[in-house]
């Protein structure tokens, strides 16, 4: 794929089917987590050069499974009460992630779009996309210095790490 002043030129056609579905998610949410799912691979796919760049966001279908549960997330961030008892680690579970898998993936889209005119006309404007990623990135570093106090406080009590969560 060579860098074009078009994105549709330089689509790489992306097998929508055998997404995770994640229980408790309307089809409305799925739906508009799908289209945000083919921007992001298409914002994804004009930014890289090569379709070896491109394999870096979305490698195989783990690598789909992690961009979908992260796209999942921030539609459902982006309307509020509309998602039900759909949280981080029931979209983790149901797509077979763990939870750093998908901020990782969260944090790539995130990052690499925060001001792109997608993500914005998602969360409202420029500043509430760029919020988000600020808020994305407490919100990380607060679940990896709980995650590592607890792997610390597991090995300490029982004399060996803690389980995979797998």
């Amino acid at each position: 794929c060579i860098r074009r002043a078009t994105r549709s030129a330089c689509r790489v056609p992306v097998a929508m089917e055998g997404l995770p579905k994640v229980e408790g998610v309307s089809d409305d949410i799925h739906e508009k987590t799908v289209a945000l799912l083919k921007d992001w691979l298409d914002f994804s796919t004009a930014r890289n050069s090569s379709p070896e760049d491109l394999a870096a966001d979305t490698v195989g279908e783990q690598g789909m499974a992690e961009q979908y549960a992260a796209c999942l997330l921030l539609v459902l961030r982006s309307r509020p009460g509309q998602g039900g008892e759909v949280d981080a680690w029931s979209v983790a579970r149901d797509c077979r992630l763990t939870i750093m898998e998908i901020f990782k993936a969260k944090t790539r889209i995130l990052q690499a779009a925060s001001s792109a005119p997608w993500l914005a006309s998602l969360l409202g404007d420029v500043a509430a996309a760029t919020a988000a990623f600020r808020q994305h990135e407490v919100d990380t570093i607060i679940h990896i210095i709980i995650f590592s106090k607890y792997k610390k406080v597991y090995t300490h009590i029982t004399g060996r790490p803690p389980p995979d969560p797998e």
